[in-house]
């Protein structure tokens, strides 16, 4: 388990990566908008200097620092691990693809809950010994309302288009319309399937508009959950979490 020193001030909502892309840093933006008032949203890490990441970086935190967001970069360049965990009311995490899914194991062991995006093929071993996840969502939704469909459909399209080419095949004209025409039968998007001028715009809407953010909280239950965490309501599903990460997944499990 991670040594935290005790007695630290519980002020944040720690995000504890390299903020490289597939993190969908644009999304932990997003819930900042929802945290409880008081607490920051920390990201720990910047991609590495030569990661082709660090555009997308730099970008997030202009926005962040333009829209006087509640967040937080780099902290892990200032602090150890063990105490910025020992400041969180939890971890949240928005990425969208994971390896083993060690960044929904670890936190338990510091005596914090994770909150955030859902990926089941990783999360359906942990549940199997019985690692609850009660705090997370499969999508962030949007109402389709708040997104420019004819910019939505050329984006589509181009996505579309590159990824046939991929495999040196062309997209055919029904291809692209029964995809348009699902979608757009839809009420909502995935805010995590948005590319950064998306995400952005929605962002700025949120942040500006408080009809935008009531309109999102409506349709998203977590964030009501978000917005009020306190987590010494959640102790004892922390500390049989916490138990069941170091039975199955310690190094002195691994070795035995």
């Amino acid at each position: 388990p991670l040594k935290y020193t005790k007695g630290l001030e519980r002020h944040r909502f720690v995000y504890p990566v390299r903020a490289i892309r597939r993190k969908n840093i644009g999304e932990a933006l997003l819930l900042s908008l929802f945290i409880p008032k008081g607490t920051t949203l920390t990201i720990t890490l910047p991609p590495g200097p030569t990661s082709p990441d660090v555009p997308y970086y730099e970008f997030w935190k202009r926005v962040a620092k333009e829209l006087s967001l509640p967040v937080e970069f780099e902290a892990g360049l200032r602090e150890n691990l063990a105490d910025i965990m020992g400041t969180a009311q939890a971890v949240l995490t928005t990425s969208v693809k994971e390896g083993f899914g060690f960044s929904y194991l670890e936190p338990w062991t510091a005596d914090v809950a994770v909150l955030g995006r859902r990926i089941g093929p990783i999360l359906s071993d942990f549940e199997r010994d019985g690692i609850q996840f009660p705090h997370l969502y499969d999508s962030l939704d949007i109402p389709m309302a708040y997104l420019s469909p004819p910019l939505l459909r050329k984006k589509l399209e181009q996505i579309l288009t590159e990824t046939y080419a991929a495999y040196h095949l062309d997209v055919a004209g029904h291809t692209l319309k029964t995809l348009t025409d699902y979608i757009f039968s839809e009420e909502v998007f995935d805010f995590g399937k948005l590319d950064e001028e998306f995400q952005m715009d929605i962002i700025e809407m949120a942040a500006s508009n408080a009809t935008a953010r009531q309109d999102i909280i409506d349709i998203n239950p977590f964030l009501e959950t978000l917005a009020t965490w306190d987590m010494h309501t959640h102790e004892a599903q922390i500390q049989t979490n916490k138990e069941l990460v170091l039975l199955h997944y310690s190094m002195e499990h691994a070795l035995s």
